[in-house]
């Protein structure tokens, strides 16, 4: 018998990323998805600015996705976040998931973000940011 395995999913040591969770209609679909941070965790604070920034940006693209915002920075589309909010945070706003309860016509809801960390020895930390 020859056994053939085939990677499938490299090491996550020392890596951290930050999960962004998408929801569509009312929480009943959930959408996460994951960004790697181009540093190390060993590292992380000697990049703070650089992670509160990104941390910034998708807060921003929150309230951009909410309807009932109060700062009048909710958009419908590509064409409304470019005009209102400029390239950045339009590209972001296009890259989030359409709403399936929706027949995919609306864009999700962003519920909350974490960072979610993995040491050299695999262990995983996480800290909720909203």
């Amino acid at each position: 018998m020859k056994i053939d395995f085939r990677l499938t999913e490299q090491s996550k040591a020392n890596t951290i990323w930050l999960k962004i969770n998408f929801e569509g209609g009312d929480a009943d679909t959930e959408h996460p998805e994951y960004i790697k941070f181009d540093l190390p965790f060993s590292e992380y604070e000697n990049h703070l600015d650089e992670i509160e920034e990104i941390v910034n940006e998708y807060k921003t693209l929150k309230k951009i996705l909410d309807v009932n915002s109060s700062s009048m920075m909710y958009c419908e589309s590509y064409k409304e976040a470019l005009e209102k909010h400029g390239e950045k945070m339009a590209k972001l706003f296009d890259n989030v998931p359409n709403d399936p309860q929706a027949d995919f016509q609306f864009k999700c809801s962003l519920a909350g973000i974490e960072l979610v960390a993995y040491d050299k020895e695999s262990n995983e930390y996480t800290s909720y940011i909203f």
